[in-house]
Protein backbone atom coordinates (compact mmCIF):
# COMPACT_ATOMS: atom_id res chain seq x y z
CA UNK A 1 0.00 0.00 0.00
CA UNK A 2 1.30 3.36 -0.91
CA UNK A 3 0.27 7.16 0.43
CA UNK A 4 -2.36 7.94 -1.89
CA UNK A 5 -3.82 4.50 -1.91
CA UNK A 6 -6.22 5.30 1.51
CA UNK A 7 -8.06 8.41 -0.61
CA UNK A 8 -8.50 6.26 -3.64
CA UNK A 9 -10.18 3.65 -0.84
CA UNK A 10 -12.52 6.04 0.50
CA UNK A 11 -13.49 8.11 -2.59
CA UNK A 12 -14.99 4.63 -4.09
CA UNK A 13 -16.35 3.40 -0.19
CA UNK A 14 -17.09 7.01 1.27
CA UNK A 15 -17.54 8.94 -2.09
CA UNK A 16 -19.65 11.61 -0.13
CA UNK A 17 -18.13 11.64 3.40
CA UNK A 18 -16.42 14.98 3.74
CA UNK A 19 -12.45 14.27 3.86
CA UNK A 20 -11.56 17.84 4.91
CA UNK A 21 -12.73 20.78 6.43
CA UNK A 22 -11.75 24.11 7.02
CA UNK A 23 -13.19 27.20 8.21
CA UNK A 24 -16.61 26.70 6.41
CA UNK A 25 -15.39 24.98 3.80
CA UNK A 26 -15.37 20.90 3.25
CA UNK A 27 -14.61 18.71 0.64
CA UNK A 28 -16.01 14.98 0.28
CA UNK A 29 -13.20 12.00 -0.31
CA UNK A 30 -14.18 12.14 -4.24
CA UNK A 31 -12.96 15.85 -4.27
CA UNK A 32 -10.16 15.67 -1.89
CA UNK A 33 -9.20 12.36 -4.02
CA UNK A 34 -9.14 14.44 -7.35
CA UNK A 35 -7.41 17.07 -6.19
CA UNK A 36 -4.64 14.96 -4.34
CA UNK A 37 -4.23 13.44 -8.25
CA UNK A 38 -4.14 16.78 -9.94
CA UNK A 39 -1.37 18.21 -7.61
CA UNK A 40 0.78 14.84 -7.91
CA UNK A 41 0.38 15.29 -11.59
CA UNK A 42 1.69 19.27 -11.58
CA UNK A 43 4.42 18.16 -8.93
CA UNK A 44 5.50 14.96 -11.65
CA UNK A 45 5.37 17.55 -14.64
CA UNK A 46 7.67 19.65 -12.50
CA UNK A 47 10.24 17.69 -10.47
CA UNK A 48 12.35 14.66 -11.48
CA UNK A 49 11.31 11.64 -10.38
CA UNK A 50 12.40 10.75 -6.43
CA UNK A 51 13.17 14.65 -6.74
CA UNK A 52 12.12 16.73 -2.69
CA UNK A 53 9.64 18.93 -2.74
CA UNK A 54 9.81 21.70 0.39
CA UNK A 55 6.05 22.79 1.47
CA UNK A 56 6.63 25.75 3.73
CA UNK A 57 3.35 27.66 4.93
CA UNK A 58 1.10 27.15 8.17
CA UNK A 59 -1.54 24.99 7.95
CA UNK A 60 -3.78 24.89 4.84
CA UNK A 61 -5.86 22.57 2.94
CA UNK A 62 -2.98 22.48 0.34
CA UNK A 63 -0.15 21.26 3.01
CA UNK A 64 -2.57 18.64 3.97
CA UNK A 65 -3.31 17.62 0.41
CA UNK A 66 0.56 17.64 0.00
CA UNK A 67 0.94 14.87 2.48
CA UNK A 68 -0.49 12.34 0.29
CA UNK A 69 -0.41 13.90 -3.34
CA UNK A 70 3.69 14.72 -3.25
CA UNK A 71 4.26 11.12 -2.42
CA UNK A 72 1.59 9.83 -5.07
CA UNK A 73 3.45 11.13 -7.13
CA UNK A 74 6.68 9.79 -6.51
CA UNK A 75 8.26 12.43 -5.01
CA UNK A 76 9.32 12.99 -1.48
CA UNK A 77 8.01 15.36 0.67
CA UNK A 78 10.27 18.11 3.29
CA UNK A 79 7.82 19.68 6.09
CA UNK A 80 9.89 22.43 7.25
CA UNK A 81 9.19 23.84 10.53
CA UNK A 82 7.87 27.04 9.20
CA UNK A 83 8.51 28.63 13.05
CA UNK A 84 12.27 28.58 12.68
CA UNK A 85 14.40 31.32 11.88
CA UNK A 86 14.61 31.68 8.01
CA UNK A 87 18.45 31.02 7.87
CA UNK A 88 17.72 27.53 9.66
CA UNK A 89 14.58 26.90 7.34
CA UNK A 90 17.14 27.70 4.51
CA UNK A 91 19.73 24.83 5.93
CA UNK A 92 16.91 22.01 5.61
CA UNK A 93 15.98 22.93 2.31
CA UNK A 94 19.41 22.83 1.21
CA UNK A 95 20.59 19.40 3.20
CA UNK A 96 17.23 17.90 1.29
CA UNK A 97 18.04 19.41 -1.78
CA UNK A 98 14.75 20.41 -2.32
CA UNK A 99 14.09 21.01 -6.52
CA UNK A 100 10.75 22.79 -5.37
CA UNK A 101 8.98 24.65 -2.95
CA UNK A 102 5.88 25.73 -2.20
CA UNK A 103 4.42 28.17 0.30
CA UNK A 104 3.04 31.95 1.21
CA UNK A 105 5.37 34.57 0.06
CA UNK A 106 5.69 35.70 3.93
CA UNK A 107 7.76 32.69 4.44
CA UNK A 108 9.18 31.54 1.15
CA UNK A 109 10.38 35.17 -0.22
CA UNK A 110 13.15 35.37 2.39
CA UNK A 111 14.56 32.36 2.47
CA UNK A 112 14.62 32.52 -1.01
CA UNK A 113 17.10 34.89 -1.13
CA UNK A 114 18.78 33.37 1.29
CA UNK A 115 18.94 30.50 -1.09
CA UNK A 116 20.16 32.70 -3.88
CA UNK A 117 23.39 33.78 -1.75
CA UNK A 118 24.75 29.78 -1.58
CA UNK A 119 23.91 29.93 -5.86
CA UNK A 120 20.53 27.96 -4.89
CA UNK A 121 17.45 28.27 -7.06
CA UNK A 122 14.21 26.19 -6.57
CA UNK A 123 11.16 26.61 -8.48
CA UNK A 124 8.81 28.51 -6.13
CA UNK A 125 4.88 27.46 -6.53
CA UNK A 126 2.06 29.34 -3.84
CA UNK A 127 -0.29 27.80 -2.45
CA UNK A 128 -3.17 25.97 -4.74
CA UNK A 129 -6.67 26.61 -3.57
CA UNK A 130 -8.77 23.28 -3.59
CA UNK A 131 -11.45 24.57 -6.08
CA UNK A 132 -8.54 25.53 -8.43
CA UNK A 133 -6.85 22.06 -8.44
CA UNK A 134 -10.45 20.68 -9.12
CA UNK A 135 -10.93 22.63 -12.08
CA UNK A 136 -8.19 20.60 -13.55
CA UNK A 137 -9.34 17.81 -16.13
CA UNK A 138 -9.84 14.38 -13.59
CA UNK A 139 -6.66 12.31 -13.64
CA UNK A 140 -7.16 8.78 -13.50
CA UNK A 141 -3.44 7.86 -12.45
CA UNK A 142 -0.45 10.71 -11.72
CA UNK A 143 2.46 10.27 -14.14
CA UNK A 144 5.48 11.05 -13.03
CA UNK A 145 8.25 11.86 -15.74
CA UNK A 146 11.05 13.50 -16.25
CA UNK A 147 10.67 16.85 -18.36
CA UNK A 148 13.08 15.16 -21.20
CA UNK A 149 11.70 11.71 -20.75
CA UNK A 150 9.38 10.00 -23.51
CA UNK A 151 8.60 6.78 -20.82
CA UNK A 152 6.86 7.50 -17.45
CA UNK A 153 9.21 6.45 -14.35
CA UNK A 154 8.38 3.72 -12.02
CA UNK A 155 5.95 4.22 -9.45
CA UNK A 156 6.62 4.38 -5.88
CA UNK A 157 6.92 0.94 -4.01
CA UNK A 158 6.14 1.15 -0.27
CA UNK A 159 10.18 1.22 1.07
CA UNK A 160 10.10 4.38 -0.65
CA UNK A 161 11.22 7.42 0.87
CA UNK A 162 7.98 9.42 1.25
CA UNK A 163 8.38 12.39 3.92
CA UNK A 164 11.78 14.00 5.26
CA UNK A 165 10.69 15.87 8.37
CA UNK A 166 14.01 17.41 10.45
CA UNK A 167 14.00 17.05 13.98
CA UNK A 168 16.73 18.76 16.24
CA UNK A 169 16.38 14.93 18.91
CA UNK A 170 18.86 15.69 21.66
CA UNK A 171 21.08 18.27 19.88
CA UNK A 172 20.59 21.92 18.70
CA UNK A 173 21.34 20.53 14.82
CA UNK A 174 18.10 19.39 12.86
CA UNK A 175 18.79 15.98 11.15
CA UNK A 176 16.05 14.71 8.49
CA UNK A 177 14.59 11.48 8.81
CA UNK A 178 13.22 10.19 6.32
CA UNK A 179 9.84 8.33 6.26
CA UNK A 180 8.61 5.86 3.88
CA UNK A 181 5.46 5.22 2.71
CA UNK A 182 5.09 1.68 4.43
CA UNK A 183 6.17 3.41 7.58
CA UNK A 184 3.67 6.26 7.77
CA UNK A 185 0.97 3.93 6.70
CA UNK A 186 2.24 1.98 9.80
CA UNK A 187 1.73 4.49 11.99
CA UNK A 188 -1.38 5.77 10.82
CA UNK A 189 -2.51 2.20 11.28
CA UNK A 190 -0.62 1.71 15.05
CA UNK A 191 -2.87 5.21 15.96
CA UNK A 192 -5.95 3.54 15.35
CA UNK A 193 -5.59 0.76 17.04
CA UNK A 194 -4.24 2.91 19.87
CA UNK A 195 -6.99 5.80 19.50
CA UNK A 196 -9.89 3.65 18.05
CA UNK A 197 -12.19 5.85 15.55
CA UNK A 198 -15.46 5.20 15.23
CA UNK A 199 -18.40 5.74 12.00
CA UNK A 200 -19.75 8.52 13.43
CA UNK A 201 -16.32 10.00 14.71
CA UNK A 202 -14.87 13.48 13.45
CA UNK A 203 -11.50 14.56 14.23
CA UNK A 204 -10.23 17.81 14.35
CA UNK A 205 -5.84 18.60 13.95
CA UNK A 206 -4.32 21.57 16.26
CA UNK A 207 -1.15 21.38 15.55
CA UNK A 208 1.36 22.37 12.88
CA UNK A 209 1.45 20.09 9.59
CA UNK A 210 5.32 20.69 9.48
CA UNK A 211 5.30 17.75 12.74
CA UNK A 212 5.04 14.10 12.26
CA UNK A 213 1.62 14.13 14.07
CA UNK A 214 0.35 14.40 10.74
CA UNK A 215 0.55 11.19 10.59
CA UNK A 216 -3.14 11.39 12.04
CA UNK A 217 -4.93 13.00 9.14
CA UNK A 218 -3.47 9.91 7.14
CA UNK A 219 -5.12 7.46 10.04
CA UNK A 220 -8.40 9.48 9.59
CA UNK A 221 -8.49 9.12 6.28
CA UNK A 222 -7.47 5.22 6.48
CA UNK A 223 -11.18 5.51 8.68
CA UNK A 224 -12.56 7.52 6.35
CA UNK A 225 -13.61 9.82 8.27
CA UNK A 226 -13.57 14.03 8.33
CA UNK A 227 -10.66 15.47 9.49
CA UNK A 228 -11.32 19.57 10.46
CA UNK A 229 -7.81 21.85 9.95
CA UNK A 230 -7.23 24.35 12.00
CA UNK A 231 -4.44 27.27 11.60
CA UNK A 232 -3.65 27.54 15.40
CA UNK A 233 -5.19 26.04 17.93
CA UNK A 234 -6.86 28.23 20.01
CA UNK A 235 -9.95 27.73 22.48
CA UNK A 236 -12.69 29.56 21.00
CA UNK A 237 -11.73 28.37 17.32
CA UNK A 238 -11.37 25.10 18.88
CA UNK A 239 -15.24 25.05 19.80
CA UNK A 240 -16.44 27.21 17.08
CA UNK A 241 -15.44 24.32 14.78
CA UNK A 242 -16.58 21.82 16.51
CA UNK A 243 -20.06 22.93 16.79
CA UNK A 244 -19.67 23.65 13.14
CA UNK A 245 -18.78 20.45 12.18
CA UNK A 246 -19.67 18.25 14.83
CA UNK A 247 -16.06 17.31 16.10
CA UNK A 248 -15.97 14.40 18.52
CA UNK A 249 -12.45 14.07 19.05
CA UNK A 250 -9.50 15.83 19.43
CA UNK A 251 -5.70 15.89 19.85
CA UNK A 252 -4.18 17.59 22.56
CA UNK A 253 -0.37 18.49 24.23
CA UNK A 254 -1.68 18.95 28.24
CA UNK A 255 -0.36 22.32 27.86
CA UNK A 256 -3.47 22.88 25.32
CA UNK A 257 -5.95 21.10 27.16
CA UNK A 258 -5.27 23.73 30.07
CA UNK A 259 -5.57 26.37 27.91
CA UNK A 260 -8.80 25.08 26.86
CA UNK A 261 -10.15 24.70 30.52
CA UNK A 262 -9.14 28.38 31.06
CA UNK A 263 -11.11 29.35 28.69
CA UNK A 264 -14.96 30.89 29.96
CA UNK A 265 -16.37 29.18 26.84
CA UNK A 266 -15.21 25.53 27.68
CA UNK A 267 -17.84 25.59 30.13
CA UNK A 268 -20.68 26.23 28.25
CA UNK A 269 -19.43 24.58 24.83
CA UNK A 270 -17.34 22.08 25.84
CA UNK A 271 -19.81 19.63 28.25
CA UNK A 272 -20.50 16.71 26.37
CA UNK A 273 -19.57 17.82 23.00
CA UNK A 274 -16.61 15.59 22.31
CA UNK A 275 -16.06 11.84 22.86
CA UNK A 276 -12.63 11.29 23.00
CA UNK A 277 -9.00 13.53 23.87
CA UNK A 278 -6.16 12.06 22.98
CA UNK A 279 -2.68 13.54 24.31
CA UNK A 280 0.65 13.77 23.38
CA UNK A 281 3.91 15.82 23.92
CA UNK A 282 4.17 14.84 28.16
CA UNK A 283 2.06 12.78 30.54
CA UNK A 284 -0.91 14.45 32.18
CA UNK A 285 -1.08 15.04 35.57
CA UNK A 286 -3.71 13.38 37.90
CA UNK A 287 -4.90 16.77 38.61
CA UNK A 288 -5.38 18.32 34.96
CA UNK A 289 -7.30 14.58 33.60
CA UNK A 290 -9.92 14.76 37.14
CA UNK A 291 -10.48 18.20 35.99
CA UNK A 292 -10.82 17.56 32.36
CA UNK A 293 -13.33 15.23 32.82
CA UNK A 294 -15.66 16.21 35.27
CA UNK A 295 -15.75 19.63 32.99
CA UNK A 296 -15.64 18.01 29.53
CA UNK A 297 -17.02 14.61 30.10
CA UNK A 298 -15.86 12.53 27.66
CA UNK A 299 -12.49 9.97 27.70
CA UNK A 300 -8.91 10.54 27.40
CA UNK A 301 -6.16 8.47 25.57
CA UNK A 302 -2.30 9.20 25.84
CA UNK A 303 0.12 8.36 22.87
CA UNK A 304 4.06 8.33 23.06
CA UNK A 305 6.27 8.64 20.24
CA UNK A 306 8.85 10.22 17.74
CA UNK A 307 9.50 11.57 14.30
CA UNK A 308 11.86 8.38 13.85
CA UNK A 309 8.71 5.77 14.53
CA UNK A 310 6.65 7.66 12.28
CA UNK A 311 4.21 8.91 15.16
CA UNK A 312 2.97 7.54 18.34
CA UNK A 313 3.55 3.92 18.96
CA UNK A 314 3.08 3.50 22.77
CA UNK A 315 -0.25 4.49 23.84
CA UNK A 316 -2.51 4.71 27.22
CA UNK A 317 -5.60 3.97 26.37
CA UNK A 318 -9.38 5.14 27.88
CA UNK A 319 -9.62 2.05 30.24
CA UNK A 320 -5.87 3.18 32.38
CA UNK A 321 -7.71 6.73 32.26
CA UNK A 322 -10.99 5.44 34.04
CA UNK A 323 -8.54 3.72 36.62
CA UNK A 324 -6.59 7.17 37.37
CA UNK A 325 -9.91 8.81 37.58
CA UNK A 326 -10.91 6.18 40.14
CA UNK A 327 -8.23 6.64 42.51
CA UNK A 328 -5.25 4.86 41.21
CA UNK A 329 -2.91 6.87 39.77
CA UNK A 330 -0.13 4.11 38.85
CA UNK A 331 -1.17 4.23 35.14
CA UNK A 332 -0.14 7.69 34.53
CA UNK A 333 3.71 7.41 35.45
CA UNK A 334 3.33 4.93 31.95
CA UNK A 335 3.64 6.07 28.95
CA UNK A 336 1.47 3.10 27.86
CA UNK A 337 1.35 -0.36 25.59
CA UNK A 338 2.98 -0.77 22.28
CA UNK A 339 0.86 -0.36 19.49
CA UNK A 340 -0.24 -3.63 17.26
CA UNK A 341 2.21 -2.79 14.67
CA UNK A 342 5.29 -2.16 17.09
CA UNK A 343 8.18 -3.73 18.82
CA UNK A 344 9.46 -2.04 21.74
CA UNK A 345 12.57 -3.05 23.82
CA UNK A 346 14.32 -2.03 27.27
CA UNK A 347 17.75 -1.64 27.34
CA UNK A 348 20.03 -1.00 30.43
CA UNK A 349 22.36 1.97 30.14
CA UNK A 350 25.97 1.24 31.59
CA UNK A 351 26.75 2.92 34.90
CA UNK A 352 29.29 4.96 32.51
CA UNK A 353 26.40 6.18 30.29
CA UNK A 354 25.66 5.52 26.97
CA UNK A 355 28.10 4.63 23.97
Amino acid sequence: MLLGDELDAASRHAPDTPALACGDRSWTFTEWNRASLALAARVADSVAPTGRVAVLATNHPTVALALSAVPRAGRVLSMPNWRLHPAEIADVIEDVGAELIIGTADLVDPVMKLLAERGLMPQRWGLFEIDELLGDQPVEQPSPRQPDATAPAPSPTPGDPAWIIHTSGTTGTPKGVVLTHASLLAGATTALFGRPVGPADTYLYPFPLCHVSAHNVLALHLARRPVVLTERFEPALLWEQTRRWGVTMVSLAPTMLAMLLDDPATDSAGRGALRAIGYGASAITPELLTEASQRLGCEFSGGYGMTEASGNAVFLDAAAHRLALHGDARPLTSAGFPGPLTRARITPVPADGPD
